[in-house]
């Protein structure tokens, strides 16, 4: 026995280990969170902002055979049709924006412990950290107007776990700093690209992307869901094109898990009386963990 140990050390010994500095993780974190910034997440107030992605896939879908060419429709080789290479999707988002939330609280914590507090760094996360929050309260409010179509939302807790719409995508590519294109959104159960326009002019629903390429309806990946009325409806809820009332969408139980995570987080690292523009940051019932 005691010359396995021998021989075991021996060998642990002779093999090289590796380890990082607190510099070099350090480093490491912050190239982690510019990727975040960057690629998953889009900071703001609007629908859908403020939630970060769960993955972005390279390959999707191409356009149908048909693009607006000279104000008319013309029908184009397969060659010439317009692939939607970049998608963005949110699974379990809520889930996902508690460890968000955690990971702001905690990072509030260590620049305030090193006493960083009057950096552009640290004002620039605080604001990070309060269109987060804000999110939670953004998908708390609309979730019956979301799901059951009503004019008004409520915030009673019950929320759903993402609310973005076609319009995500649009501001989405015009701020991005990315090194490829985001063009199609998987977000509350469907899929679609950004659309420019919709024509049913002749009794026949075309939707046209900002290329004005004819998307293809039939494509899975590209598909919207129509409603009564024939009005695309694209993920998570009311955007510039219908109201989608999407069933797949509401909280779960490993939902409100990852939410009380982030608050958890928030209780324990984030001064309560934090303010950014004007605006009280941490609520009451964020506390209450």
């Amino acid at each position: 026995m005691k010359s396995r140990l021998l021989i075991l050390l021996g060998l642990l010994n002779f093999f090289p280990s590796f380890s990082q500095s607190p510099a070099e993780l350090e480093n490491k974190y912050w190239n982690y969170r510019d990727r975040l910034q960057k690629y998953f997440v889009q900071i703001g107030p609007g629908a859908g902002q403020s939630i970060p992605a769960a993955s972005i896939f390279t390959h999707g879908n191409t356009s149908d055979t048909f693009r607006i060419v000279n104000g008319q429709e013309a029908i184009i080789p397969l060659s010439e049709r317009n692939s939607y290479n970049g998608k963005i999707g949110f699974g379990d988002a809520t889930l996902d924006q508690g460890w968000y939330i955690a990971v702001l609280a905690s990072e509030y914590w260590l620049l305030k412990h090193k006493g960083l507090q009057n950096t552009d760094k640290f004002k620039a996360l605080c604001n990070e950290l309060y269109f987060a929050l804000a999110a939670v309260d953004r998908v708390d409010d609309n979730a019956e107007r979301y799901l059951g179509g009503l004019s008004s939302g409520s915030k009673n807790g019950f929320f759903i776990r993402s609310d973005h719409a076609t319009d995500f995508l649009k501001y989405f590519r015009e701020s991005q700093i990315s090194y490829q294109p985001i063009e199609n959104l998987a977000s509350g159960g469907t899929a679609g690209p950004e659309i420019l326009f919709i024509d049913t002019t002749n009794g026949t629903l075309k939707v046209y992307d900002p290329d004005s390429f004819r998307i293809n309806l039939a494509a899975k990946n590209n598909a919207g869901l129509l409603d009564e009325n024939n009005r695309v409806q694209f993920p998570g809820g009311p955007g510039q094109y219908g109201s989608a009332q999407n069933l797949g969408n509401e909280m779960s139980q490993d939902q409100v898990y990852g939410l009380m995570l982030g608050f958890k987080a928030i209780s324990k690292w984030v001064d309560a009386d934090l303010v950014v523009e004007k605006q009280k940051v941490i609520l009451e019932y964020m506390v209450m963990v």
